[in-house]
């Protein structure tokens, strides 16, 4: 990125949650940098695929911006539509199995469907990094989740190849990384003392929902706090990871 924006101010603009005076910012620096506002369009589509075409909960109710911060959206919204026929050309790859960009074979759950394997075009892909997405606490969707995750590192080890894989939980999903909910803290625990590249990411947004309640939430230390599931997977998917809904 050519200016000074934050990938974090980005998002945040994207997500109207900036401060009128930072909104004025990000917007001067779109009008004045081409590579800005394809930047703030690529990820605003991302966006909008995995909140709209892949249903993620967020388990908070957002109310829709007005005011100033409804006009700034607005322009966000504009700039895109201008910017989308010529510097974008985001499209997702659907299927039941692992892209071709995946090396690995994920083996059928128990249950249910196959999983959704979700790329970008027009991103370089990296192979060997996935992103597993859990919104359930379903036992059986809990396991499938630590299972694929095992199974994929458990492939690359024997192909002499490095793969990351990052586990996202949100809405009731989060329980899986609940110190007090989990039932399954024995295996994460074991996983990630076997695989150094397995990594848990909890939801700020459905932790704040549940702090809201009045619960108290402690997450297990092998979990780290992102802002939003949607802005991380978001984020992931621009990197060229895969995406997979358990």
């Amino acid at each position: 990125m050519k200016s000074d924006l934050s990938e974090e101010m980005l998002n945040a603009f994207v997500d109207q949650e900036l401060s009128r005076p930072e909104m004025d910012e990000v917007l001067q620096a779109l009008k004045d940098d081409p590579q800005v506002a394809a930047e703030a369009c690529a990820l605003r589509h991302t966006k909008l695929l995995v909140r709209h075409a892949y249903r993620l909960d967020e388990v908070r109710a957002v109310p829709r911006p007005t005011g100033w911060r409804a006009w700034a959206g607005r322009i966000c919204a504009m700039l895109c539509f201008l910017a989308l026929g010529g510097l974008l050309g985001w499209q997702v790859e659907k299927a039941r199995a692992p892209a071709s960009s995946v090396q690995f074979t994920l083996a059928a759950p128990a249950y249910g469907a196959a999983p959704r394997v979700v790329s970008l075009t027009n991103v370089k892909p990296q192979a060997h990094d996935v992103l597993l997405h859990l919104d359930s606490d379903d036992p059986r969707k809990m396991a499938a989740a630590l299972d694929y995750a095992q199974q994929i590192l458990d492939q690359a080890r024997r192909q002499g190849v490095r793969a990351r894989i990052e586990i996202v939980a949100n809405s009731y999903g989060l329980n899986l990384l609940r110190a007090d909910k989990s039932p399954l803290i024995g295996r994460i625990d074991a996983l990630t003392r076997r695989h150094a590249n397995l990594t848990f990411v909890a939801c700020g947004q459905s932790v704040a929902r549940f702090q809201h309640e009045g619960q108290v939430v402690r997450l297990i230390p092998q979990a780290r706090l992102a802002s939003s599931a949607v802005s991380e997977i978001a984020r992931r998917l621009q990197e060229g990871w895969t995406y997979i809904q358990v």
